[in-house]
C-alpha cells in the first residue's frame, strides 16, 4: 500500500517537473519571437523604412475653406 502511494506521488512530481519543463520552453520561445519582431521594429525605424497610407496623411485646409457669400448678399441689402 505504501508502494503505491510513494509511486503516485513520484509520477505526479515527475508529471509537474515536465509540464514545467515544457511551459518554460514555450515561454522561451514566445520570448525569442518578440525579440526578433524588437530588431526588426528597431531597424525599420532606423532605417526609416516606413510608408504611409494615402489615408494616414493629414489633410490640407485650403480643400476646407468655405466663404459664405449669404453673409455679403445680406449686407448689400442692408445698405
Amino acid at each position: 500500500m505504501l508502494d503505491k502511494e510513494i509511486f503516485k506521488k513520484t509520477e505526479g512530481w515527475l508529471y509537474g517537473y515536465f509540464k514545467q519543463i515544457k511551459e518554460l520552453e514555450k515561454l522561451d520561445h514566445m520570448c525569442r519571437e518578440l525579440e526578433n519582431q524588437k530588431e526588426h521594429i528597431r531597424k525599420d525605424i532606423q532605417e526609416t523604412n516606413i510608408s504611409l497610407e494615402e489615408e494616414s496623411k493629414s489633410i490640407t485646409y485650403e480643400e476646407r475653406v468655405q466663404t459664405f457669400s449669404f453673409s455679403v448678399d445680406m449686407q448689400k441689402k442692408n445698405l
